[in-house]
């Protein structure tokens, strides 16, 4: 069974948009401190540890994603 949540938290119904300028300019650091690490640790090395620590944050916010929207739900039947 298909969780239709996990769904539109992933965004498989939504058009690709542009990034902020904040956006881009966080990731535009990220790549100047992976650089730096890059040459010690090895490429696979890095590549491990971003996915690592990108699980739980994809868990944590498909969680809230979760609650945010059963609240908006919610608010929805309540107003009718």
């Amino acid at each position: 069974m298909n969780d239709i949540l996990e769904e539109l938290y992933m965004g498989y119904f939504l058009e690709q948009h542009k990034p902020s300028p904040e956006t881009r300019a966080a990731t535009r650091k990220e790549g100047e401190a992976l650089g730096k690490l890059l040459p010690g640790l090895g490429g696979d090395t890095v590549e491990e540890l971003q996915a690592r620590q990108s699980e739980p944050l994809i868990s944590s916010n498909l969680d809230w994603f979760r609650e945010g929207f059963r609240l908006g739900v919610s608010l929805m039947l309540e107003a009718m």
